[in-house]
């Protein structure tokens, strides 16, 4: 007995095959879609709506064909939504890469390589309410400018000297109050233990508190036994260097405005750039447009001959 029993198994027909979109295609489709964007675009359902849909989109059919693109309807609407979709993901992309540049950006700008030890407590989270670096350069740019303002003399370098040894100066009167205090951030004297007492060992193997070797005035000030030391006049450096001149400060300030003029310039040639890439585009766009228009006129006139 033939087992063998012929199945009745129907061969389904192959799908055609339509050629791939190319750039100049879709270009084309946005540009038809544009013209009826605002109907497209309506989310009515009614029956005069989707009356205006429907012969918007057989326009947009007419039109690709004849433009020599053989797309039925719903081709064309097809490509249209993955058109938008791609679209809509490259923007999602963009913005969130630059969210997570601008994150790490203010992360590392809020982090040291030394922390105190009263930020060690301090979370990671809360460097992304720092200023962003836009202000700190601004705040730089500052002190670049108001550097004058914070230049003393040598006079008012040996007020201080004699004012912290006890020496007292005629001139301290005549002196402004805010070099006074800038001067005391950078060179007041560091004296350590001043207060702690001194350990001395004696003969018996026993320790014996003694007071430091200091005298006290009566308004307060320290007075050292040891020779004191020279100091120097520190002045605000910025960016490493330190102008001592009036010329080097002028020459400083130029190259300042040298900078910010080359910055101006470079973002004035990104936006002429910026404007050429979309006068080129829209040309493209009209160009086409024209062209159908001619194709259409062509194929209206064969039509009439062949009539």
């Amino acid at each position: 007995m033939d087992l063998c029993v012929a199945s009745n198994i129907k061969v389904k027909e192959k799908r055609e095959r339509q050629p791939n979109w190319t750039e100049a295609e879709k270009q084309l489709l946005l540009s038809l879609t544009r013209i009826h964007q605002v109907i497209l675009e309506n989310k009515g359902s009614d029956t005069m709506t989707i009356k205006r849909k429907s012969e918007a989109w057989d326009d947009i059919a007419i039109n690709m064909r004849a433009a020599g693109y053989q797309r039925s309807k719903d081709r064309l609407k097809q490509q249209l939504g993955r058109i938008r979709a791609a679209e809509a993901k490259k923007v999602k992309d963009a913005i969130a890469k630059s969210f997570a540049q601008d994150n790490k950006n203010l992360t590392l700008h809020g982090c040291s390589s030394e922390p105190m030890v009263q930020d060690q407590a301090i979370n990671v989270q809360n460097f992304h309410v720092m200023p962003p670096p836009m202000q700190e350069v601004a705040i730089k740019i500052e002190k670049a400018i108001s550097l004058d303002d914070f230049e003393t003399s040598d006079k008012q370098i040996n007020k201080n000297e004699h004012e912290y040894f006890g020496i007292t100066d005629p001139i301290s009167s005549s002196t402004p109050n805010n070099h006074r205090v800038i001067k005391r951030m950078y060179e007041e004297p560091q004296f350590l233990n001043v207060n702690s007492a001194l350990r001395v060992e004696t003969g018996t193997g026993n320790y014996e508190t003694q007071p430091p070797n200091m005298s006290t005035s009566q308004n307060n000030n320290y007075k050292c036994n040891c020779k004191p030391k020279k100091l120097r006049h520190i002045r605000l450096r910025i960016n490493g260097h330190s102008p001592r001149t009036h010329s080097q400060r002028v020459r400083q300030l130029h190259l300042y405005r040298v900078a910010v003029e080359r910055e101006r310039l470079k973002i004035l040639r990104m936006q002429q750039k910026r404007d050429r890439i979309f006068y080129r585009k829209d040309k493209q766009i009209l160009n086409l447009k024209l062209q159908i228009l001619r194709n259409l006129a062509l194929n209206r006139i064969n039509h009439i001959n062949f009539t």
